[in-house]
């Protein structure tokens, strides 16, 4: 234990001498304003006994404190300003370190620049918010020589003026030494004249890293002003109001952009002609699916161009499969990402397990991916997508700066949702105008897509009447529209046969089960096609906190 104690020591001592000056003497001066603030004029004479720039006062800005007689917890936040320092040039906190830092820096010194030996500054400063009201007492509870000094302090002298008319007593004017042992202090010798506390340390005084040198001084409540520095509502919460301007504004400038068009459905029993489920499934909803692309082996199997299987896991923590074999060619006719799908599918054997492509086939969907809008590029307004693509970019570059204002006047709060309600607004401009062929095209699909969801039995059947075929040239794209299931599903209850071009390794398949299982096999090829190589990351954290002494002013400084 004495090992212990010993060793803080010596790092406390290490400490104070690695920052190589004392402070042979301070003063300071407090002037008590009736109107609720106090000056504070701190004056230092110090020594340098190894090159410094200069000499760094930090001052606590945000406190937690308990009064004695209750159990609540106060939240005070004091505000500094008015600085102004002699002794060298100096820097203090910025607007944003003020805002949301827990103290105040003042920095003094050149950074071109050392001196040793011995040296005297003066920090000059207004404290707004640090007078505390209870009852019908206010108390000005200050840190006169914070415990955070890295620094020895041999003589400390302080004189505090009070408003006119203030009586001060040893009954009212408390100096407390070491915030650790509070209690009134023989270290010093008191006055009280004219309304002014004074104090002076006596010859043997000393004072560390740890202690602190703080002044109470109790007044009757109404010789300072009790000031309310929250701000108002309506400057506190402005932001809500600028956040809702900008959504309406943005929304304008889409709607004068890139109007969208009006478009209603057309009563439609098949997709439009010569547009294949792929095609069908991006102009939907204006984006490429994974699905829109698998939609392709059911409208290769309709035309005969490929057979499916379905192979069932089997063992309990086997995988299911599916093979694909090709029966004939792709036309010559047939889309660019057809052929690329199609070609690297069979570039070797004519048998090809679904298994087999996963981590490697993904790149042939990225392919396939941009080779599908580039297609469809047909059916939209290019120009116009441009020109609202563009604008839509620079609303979310905006929103940093957004971000960062909010972040600069308001809060944190504020700056996360008023740039995420800038980008969420400015995301419309992503939204594909079709061309006036895409807008005919687009009705027939909303038409036949509604039909698929909620078609009766007796149009069905009317339907198959006229073309037997009728399922297999409309599941490819109920497979793109994702409702394969509840499509095949209405055909169960009229008695057509699944598609001869799919079977399961498992036996025959009848209509009730087609749909479930087809789904299964569609997820599990989906699933390979884009699997990719796995990929690691790693993440930190980080943390901090701060303490100070008795009464407000906490804080202390060091040498730089």
């Amino acid at each position: 234990m004495k090992f212990l104690v010993g060793f803080v020591f010596l790092c406390f001592q290490c400490l104070i001498f690695a920052q190589g000056f004392v402070v042979n003497e301070y003063k300071v001066d407090v002037y008590l304003s009736e109107e609720g603030y106090f000056d504070v004029e701190e004056y230092y004479d110090i020594e340098f006994t190894i090159q410094k720039h200069g000499i760094i006062r930090d001052i606590i800005t945000k406190y937690e404190f308990q009064l004695s007689d209750t159990s609540e917890i106060t939240k005070r936040e004091i505000y500094i300003s008015n600085v102004d320092v002699s002794g060298g040039p100096y820097t203090t906190s910025s607007h944003l370190g003020q805002k949301y830092e827990t103290s105040y820096e003042i920095k003094i010194g050149d950074k071109n620049k050392t001196v040793i030996g011995p040296m005297a500054y003066s920090i000059k400063y207004r404290v707004e918010n640090a007078f505390i009201f209870k009852d019908n007492v206010v108390q000005f509870y200050w840190n006169l020589k914070p415990d955070g000094w890295n620094a020895e302090f041999k003589s400390v002298q302080f004189r505090v003026f009070t408003p006119d008319g203030a009586e001060l007593s040893d009954e009212n004017s408390f100096i407390y030494y070491d915030s650790y042992l509070p209690g009134l202090d023989s270290n010093f010798e008191l006055s009280y004249e004219n309304g002014v506390f004074e104090g002076r340390s006596l010859p043997d005084f000393r004072s560390n890293y740890g202690q602190s040198v703080t002044v109470l001084i109790k007044l009757p409540k109404e010789m300072i002003a009790e000031v309310d520095y929250s701000l108002p509502w309506w400057q506190k919460y402005s932001w809500i109001a600028i956040t809702v301007a900008l959504w309406v504004w943005i929304k304008s400038v889409r709607r004068r952009v890139a109007k969208p068009d009006k478009i209603t459905a057309t009563t439609s029993y098949y997709p439009p002609d010569e547009m294949d489920p792929a095609v069908a499934g991006y102009i939907i909803d204006d984006f490429v699916h994974q699905r829109d692309l698998v939609s392709l082996l059911p409208y290769w199997g309709q035309k005969g161009i490929i057979t499916i299987q379905d192979i069932p896991k089997e063992k309990v923590f086997g995988k299911a499969d599916v093979s694909l074999t090709k029966v004939k060619e792709l036309n010559e006719d047939a889309a660019s990402y057809e052929k690329i799908m199609f070609e690297e599918l069979f570039k070797t054997n004519n048998t090809v397990l679904i298994s087999s492509l996963a981590n490697t086939f993904y790149t042939t969907m990225n392919k396939a991916q941009k080779s599908l809008e580039s297609a469809a590029n047909l059916y939209y307004d290019t120009k116009a997508n441009k020109k609202s693509t563009n604008i839509g970019a620079l609303f979310i570059i905006s929103s940093f700066a957004v971000g960062f204002l909010f972040f600069y006047f308001y809060s944190i709060l504020a700056a996360i949702v008023g740039s995420i309600a800038v980008i969420v607004a400015s995301i419309s401009f992503f939204k594909k105008k079709k061309s006036p062929k895409g807008n005919r095209a687009f009705s027939e699909l909303l038409g036949f897509r509604e039909f698929i969801k909620v078609a009766e039995l007796n149009r069905i059947k009317m339907l198959l009447e006229d073309d037997p075929d009728y399922f297999e040239k409309t599941m490819s794209y109920a497979v793109a529209f994702n409702l394969l299931k509840e499509w095949s599903g209405k055909f169960d209850e009229l008695g057509v046969e699944p598609p001869n071009w799919y079977s399961s390794a498992a036996g025959p398949i009848a209509m009730s089960s087609f749909g479930n299982a087809f789904t299964n096999s569609m997820n599990t090829t989906r699933s390979n096609f884009v699997s990719a190589p796995a990929s690691s990351s790693s993440g930190g954290s980080f943390g901090g906190g701060g303490s100070s002494g008795g009464g407000f002013g906490g804080g202390g400084g060091g040498s730089w």
